[in-house]
């Protein structure tokens, strides 16, 4: 029995009434589908689905996801982050662009550790946006190398994208983290040269070159 576009219109119609009544989105959109399902597929359609979903959610691979975020978490919270951009800083900061390269260049590493784009973007917009104030950047410049630096959390190992497609397709994880080094590189160096040729092409909007920093102190940090 196939849903006409009478039946599609008022399950919608349905869910919007659950939305202004006071439940949550989610909770909404699942009674309307478990409605749906029953009257459209059968109890015992809608029965097997828990089986599914269980059996894909029980995947050992998926259990790296939230250890992969505590990993960045616990590297947040140590301070570990803040050397590591102050460190990227002091090494990118004379090329043409500043700190905007400290920005991909942070991401990139950062991405490689939590694998999520979101807690890259959270984070390295915390430990960066202060570092921007007074030095005559362009906002948007500020947050759409944020922005396109977090894209790598997903494409760069260990991104957590791989795992959930390992888990569904039961596919390698490692032949995927394999396959996605060398396009998350290129992906930050092809950032890098973008800002390069931006700063080169209109330097007013990069702010003043970073000091030079001897290597000496350099290789300190």
């Amino acid at each position: 029995m196939s849903a006409g576009i009478g039946a599609v219109t008022a399950g919608f119609a349905l869910m919007l009434a659950l939305m202004f009544l006071g439940l949550h989105v989610a909770t909404a959109m699942f009674a309307v589908a478990v409605l749906g399902g029953i009257l459209y597929l059968g109890g015992p359609a809608v029965a097997a689905l828990g089986n599914q979903l269980w059996s894909s959610a029980e995947d050992y691979v998926l259990v790296s996801v939230p250890l992969y975020i505590l990993l960045g978490d616990i590297l947040v919270r140590g301070g570990a982050t803040d050397k590591m951009y102050r460190s990227l800083s002091e090494w990118l900061g004379r090329l043409p662009g500043g700190l905007l390269h400290t920005n991909i260049g942070a991401s990139a590493l950062f991405s490689a550790v939590s694998g999520s784009s979101v807690a890259t973007a959270a984070t390295i917009s915390t430990i960066a946006l202060p570092s921007f104030k007074g030095r005559g950047y362009d906002e948007r410049l500020v947050l759409g190398s944020i922005a396109a630096g977090a894209s790598l959390g997903n494409l760069i190992p260990p991104g957590i994208a791989f795992l959930v497609y390992a888990a569904m397709t039961n596919t390698s994880a490692g032949k995927l983290y394999a396959a996605g080094i060398l396009p998350g590189i290129a992906m930050a160096l092809l950032f890098m040269a973008a800002i390069a040729l931006i700063a080169l092409w209109r330097p007013a909007i990069v702010g003043t070159p970073e000091p030079a920093v001897p290597m000496r102190q350099r290789s300190k940090v």
